[in-house]
């Protein structure tokens, strides 16, 4: 029992460690714009000369982002739905390509090249010359062609009878394939890691009890890669929420920018509740599902 604790200590002491370089990172310099931005969300905040005039305000600014303002809540409601729809596709089809490249083939290092490829120009300065507007052509031209594409598919839905919000699901399913092929580079990562950290005797032992591949994927693979699986959910989740393209976001951004700051940050905290909420839920209803080789 005793030896038990000292090893869940050690285990604990270089979790710490490796979350060490966060924590500073966050004292230094978050904890003072997190208290400033929660301080403007409860005053009226004005520009003056030589600085900002702050009184306070109660709660006036978050009653106005749920009752006065016509766009908050809708922004809102378009990031949920998007969430629903985006999330548990990104986190299949990373899987499914992941398994893919794991297995081994001639080209495999190409083929990871190619899937990696959003990853590494997302992380570059290539990023700014993709959204420059010599190259917006090209970008706006494929994703012009997965409407086309859409819109016939909606056709044919229709057509087979099949009720009015199956075939707005699956619109909206097409139209974002684009973007989330973009948005699962490190999703894929993760899962590839995941899967080569699988023991090899396991296939071995499975291979003896005459199980199928299907049977070793659902029984073996997906209970030891469960946890990177949580962990994929919890960062798509939160890559989801903070997308510069969320309609929240842009909104929030506009209205600091038009020096609104009292109620650009009441919406900020609104948002980062509903965030966190929404985190809070999934990690303790998946948790209860990962399974850990050590415990």
């Amino acid at each position: 029992m005793k030896r038990r604790k000292t090893l869940e200590r050690r285990r604990a002491f270089t979790g710490y460690t490796f979350i060490l370089p966060w924590l500073i990172g966050l004292l230094m310099f978050f904890i003072v714009p997190i208290c400033t931005s929660f301080s403007y969300a409860l005053s009226h905040v004005s520009i003056v000369r030589g600085g900002v005039d702050i009184r306070f305000a109660g709660l006036l600014y978050f009653k106005n982002a749920f009752f006065s303002d016509e766009k908050f809540l809708p922004y809102l409601a378009e990031s949920l739905k998007n969430l629903c729809v985006e999330v548990p596709i990104i986190i299949i089809y990373s899987l499914f390509i992941a398994v893919m490249l794991n297995a081994k083939f001639k080209g495999r290092g190409v083929m990871r090249s190619i899937f990696f490829l959003p990853l590494m120009l997302s992380s570059s300065v290539l990023l700014s010359i993709i959204n420059d507007q010599s190259y917006s052509g090209s970008v706006s031209d494929t994703s012009s062609v997965f409407m086309v594409s859409s819109f016939s598919m909606s056709d044919i839905l229709v057509q087979a009878g099949l009720p009015d919000k199956v075939v707005g699901y699956l619109t909206m399913v097409i139209d974002s394939i684009f973007n989330m092929t973009w948005q699962s580079g490190v999703q894929i990562i993760l899962f590839l890691a995941a899967l080569q950290s699988v023991p090899p005797a396991l296939k071995e032992a499975a291979d003896v009890e005459g199980a199928t591949a299907w049977e070793y994927f659902w029984k073996i693979i997906i209970p030891m890669i469960s946890p990177m699986i949580l962990v994929n959910i919890v960062f798509t989740i939160i890559d989801n929420f903070t997308s510069y393209t969320n309609g929240v976001i842009s909104y929030i951004t506009s209205e600091a920018g038009n020096l609104h700051y009292s109620f650009s940050s009441a919406m900020t905290w609104i948002y980062f509740a509903l965030i966190s909420l929404i985190l809070l839920i999934v990690v303790g209803l998946v948790s209860k599902k990962v399974f850990y080789m050590n415990d």
